[in-house]
């Protein structure tokens, strides 16, 4: 196993320990991210830049403007995706 892809898989395990998730129930999940329609920069919605090297290989590949993560039966990692798709998807709940 490469280390990116030790790395991807780490981001993905943390993610998944994080919502206490055993098994995702999709292989996508749409999380907050897009990219910005004038820069054309990755930014979470909290306006922190996406740390690219999270894609998976040969993405983003212009196919949408949105972030969607794979889960481990899909390569775990980034992938760009249209705004529109279907998919699961997870909120960040702030702490009172």
């Amino acid at each position: 196993m490469s280390h990116m892809t030790k790395e991807k898989y780490h981001l993905t395990s943390q993610i998944q320990k994080t919502l206490l998730i055993v098994e995702w129930s999709s292989p996508i999940i749409i999380v907050g991210a897009s990219k910005d329609l004038v820069t054309g920069v990755w930014l979470w919605d909290n306006g922190s830049p996406v740390n690219t090297k999270y894609f998976n290989s040969h993405q983003p590949d212009g196919s949408g403007n949105c972030l969607q993560i794979f889960g481990p039966s899909h390569g775990n990692g980034f992938d760009d995706f249209t705004c529109s798709g279907i998919a699961d998807f997870v909120c960040e709940k702030y702490s009172d």
